[in-house]
């Protein structure tokens, strides 16, 4: 009898998974990018069913400008709080499962991008060095990898809608059933912020100045080209590299259950954070201070 009653509980419930009777997670709200003025006229249209895009988007356009960057800032900024709260005991213990959690969020994704800031630089030296040797062909092939790391980071961290894709794009591919056939594409539109985007195409102009003296065995210009790019690569692997690593120190003394010397390696992680932000951000936007359990809630 307990056979039959399992075997019609698992029955039914198969059936509701069918009709979908269960309930879905839906997925959270994606954070929407001010509009530019190159926005295309057509960008919005209304909301269309398919397999890869639920019916919680609410346009092609909101789900196009989803920037993975902006989401993995806010989320280290986010874990900032958590961690000020969860070691001050602000909810009336101290979880240090959760404290755990978020500085290893952070360090996560402070080692992502230091990894990729540090390819930059390595590659960038090394055709620095080639260049030196007299190997061109080698030279150049380390330009090339120089140049595909930083198309990489653009792929993973720039939104679809900076990258040119348009609601049409999307539209095409659906209909198409591929992306092989002839749909639009739109212009890139860059929505960094300024001191930022400054770096980048400093990084930019220099790589193609580095490539064209390859091309012409001009060591000279090579080398300080790729000085250039040292710099910039290498401040920002530093910076990154430093995250990580205080937030490491986060990671093992909340493994510990220990919440001692915590705010020195909070502390430090953050004053990375203030000091890109003061440089190249340039706006209210700063890590969350000072540590309750430190300076007390006055």
């Amino acid at each position: 009898m307990k056979q039959i009653t399992l075997m019609l509980t698992l029955a039914a419930f198969g059936a509701c998974v069918v009709l979908g009777c269960v309930k879905r997670s839906e997925p959270a709200n994606s954070p929407i990018l001010p509009p530019t003025e190159s926005t295309p006229k057509n960008s919005a249209v209304k909301p269309i069913k398919s397999p890869g895009i639920t019916e919680a988007d609410d346009s092609l356009g909101t789900w196009l400008a989803v920037n993975p960057m902006r989401i993995k800032m806010r989320s280290m900024w986010v874990s900032c709080g958590e961690i000020n709260a969860m070691a001050s005991g602000a909810h009336g213990v101290i979880d240090f499962d959760t404290l755990e959690s978020n500085a290893e969020n952070i360090a996560r994704k402070a080692k992502a991008f230091g990894d990729m800031w540090e390819v930059i630089r390595d590659a960038n030296r090394e055709m620095a060095t080639q260049a030196k040797a007299g190997d061109w062909f080698e030279s150049r092939f380390q330009s090339q990898r120089v140049w595909s790391a930083c198309t990489d980071c653009h792929v993973e961290n720039w939104s679809l809608e900076t990258r040119g894709f348009l609601p049409e794009t999307i539209e095409g591919w659906i209909d198409d059933g591929n992306s092989l056939g002839d749909v639009p594409y739109g212009n890139l539109r860059l929505s960094s912020t300024p001191h930022f985007l400054q770096i980048m195409f400093r990084m930019v102009g220099f790589l193609q100045r580095a490539i064209g003296a390859i091309d012409n065995n001009d060591e000279k210009v090579v080398l300080t080209s790729a000085q250039a790019i040292h710099e910039m690569a290498n401040e920002q692997l530093e910076l990154w590299r430093s995250v990580e690593r205080h937030a490491r120190k986060i990671v093992e003394t909340a493994a510990r259950n220990d919440v001692l010397g915590i705010d020195a390696s909070y502390g430090k992680m953050t004053e990375n954070c203030r000091t890109c932000h003061e440089k190249y951000v340039q706006d209210e936007r700063l890590p969350l201070n000072p540590l309750p359990w430190k300076y007390g809630n006055d």
